[in-house]
């Protein structure tokens, strides 16, 4: 399932956020064409999440977005599954083995470099939240309005939930201390999910400063 799908300048890669986690993919069509028809079709109906000046990002992705639309693929050609037989899989009628379409891996990066990020941003936090339409986490602070009343602003939008390693002490435990806040039953899945990175990320962050400290 895809969520959103974004071109990270700093990388110079492509990252597609899925329910499990972010792909990252070269700028090359042999990269989006280890992706089957239908994730496509689903990239070329969203909108990139960021704006990019690269050329050659913005050329692939409005051919992406124009052969995607129209389901003519001509510069893309969508990887095609396998019809393997299921050993586990037997038809109730006849009792044979019924067939599965196999796709091979995507040609994704697997050695991404994090990125940079300013520490101790979450003085003010007020909340944090699932985008709905994201999936990304959002940490929302707190300023003063001209009334004096107290209103919501953005502070940072995570959307690689790697990048919660590169948080300091100080911002997960702000984090840890409040629950990520979810409206329905796949957000409720993407807030547990966060939660739990953030709590895996403060453990291990502090067991490394007390090791430190000890030496």
């Amino acid at each position: 399932m895809i969520l959103s799908v974004k071109f990270d300048d700093d990388k110079k890669l492509f990252a597609i956020k899925r329910a499990g986690g972010v792909q990252y993919l070269k700028l090359t069509s042999e990269s989006f064409n280890s992706l089957p028809r239908y994730d496509l079709v689903n990239l070329a109906n969203r909108e990139l999440l960021c704006d990019t000046s690269h050329a050659l990002a913005i050329g692939l992705w409005r051919t992406l977005q124009k052969e995607g639309r129209s389901g003519n693929f001509e510069m893309f050609k969508p990887q095609m599954p396998k019809r393997v037989r299921d050993k586990n899989v037997r038809h109730p009628m006849t009792n044979r083995n019924l067939n599965k379409l196999v796709y091979n891996p995507v040609l994704c990066e697997t050695r991404i470099p994090l990125s940079k990020l300013s520490q101790d941003i979450l003085g003010n936090m007020w909340y944090w939240y699932v985008d709905p339409k994201t999936g990304e986490a959002v940490v929302m602070g707190k300023i003063r309005s001209e009334s004096g009343s107290l209103v919501p602003k953005e502070l940072i939008r995570v959307f690689d939930e790697i990048t919660f390693i590169n948080f300091s002490v100080k911002d997960l435990t702000a984090l840890n201390d409040k629950y990520c806040i979810y409206t329905d039953e796949w957000t409720k899945l993407q807030a547990s999910r966060y939660n739990k990175l953030v709590k895996f990320c403060l453990d291990y962050k502090m067991k490394m400063e007390a090791k430190a400290g000890g030496v």
